[in-house]
C-alpha cells in the first residue's frame, strides 16, 4: 500500500477505517474476520512514523473503535449524566491505543517486527484492563472472535495469541 509512505491525511484514513473495522468486528455481528483487516490498517498507518505520531494515530483508532462501541454507557446513564462520562471512558481508554500505536511505531524497525508489535497491542490491552480503578476491560480484541476461526486461539491463551497472527502481513512484506 504506496500510499501510505506519504502525506498524513492517507494513514490517518488507514487508522480511522481500522478503528471503524475493529467495531464491525465486534459482537452482535459475526463478523470476527474484519479484526486482522483492522489491526493490518493499523499497523500500515504507523510503520515508518515517530512515535508521537504513532500515538496520535494509535488514538484516533482508539477512538472510531470506542464511540460507537461504548454507546451503550449514554444510554444507560441517560441524559442526567449527559455525554461527559461516555465521552470521558471513551477518551482514557482511547489513550491506550495511542500507547499501543507509539509502541507499535518504535518497534516496528526492529528484527521481527510482527512479533514486537503484537506484544505492544497486548501490553496496551493489559494495561487497559488494570488501570485505573481495575480497568475496563470492555471491547478487548479477544471478543472480536467469539464465533471465528481464531476461537481456539483464545481458548488457549486468551488475548496474548488472539492478537499475535495479526500485527501483520503488512510489516512481513517490508513493503508499506
Amino acid at each position: 500500500m504506496r500510499f501510505l509512505r506519504g502525506p498524513a491525511p492517507a494513514r490517518m484514513f488507514a487508522a480511522v477505517a481500522g478503528g471503524v473495522l475493529l467495531y464491525a468486528a465486534s459482537p452482535p455481528r459475526a463478523w470476527w474476520w474484519l479484526a486482522p483487516v483492522a489491526f493490518t490498517l493499523l499497523t500500515l498507518a504507523v510503520h515508518g512514523r515517530r512515535a508521537r505520531h504513532g500515538f496520535g494515530l494509535g488514538t484516533v483508532f482508539g477512538l472510531a473503535y470506542l464511540l460507537p462501541l461504548l454507546g451503550w454507557l449514554y444510554e444507560f446513564l441517560g441524559a442526567e449524566f449527559g455525554v461527559w462520562p461516555w465521552v470521558g471512558v471513551v477518551a482514557l481508554e482511547s489513550v491506550f491505543f495511542g500507547l499501543a500505536g507509539a509502541g507499535m511505531a518504535r518497534v516496528a524497525r526492529l528484527p521481527g517486527a510482527p512479533v514486537w508489535m503484537a506484544a505492544v497491542v497486548v501490553a496496551a490491552e493489559a494495561a487497559r484492563s488494570r488501570v485505573p480503578f481495575g480497568g475496563f476491560p470492555w471491547g478487548r480484541v479477544a471478543f472480536t472472535q467469539a464465533d471465528g476461526l481464531f476461537l481456539p486461539l483464545a481458548a488457549l491463551g486468551g488475548a496474548v495469541l488472539v492478537a499475535s497472527p495479526w500485527c501483520s502481513p503488512a510489516v512481513r512484506s517490508r513493503r508499506c
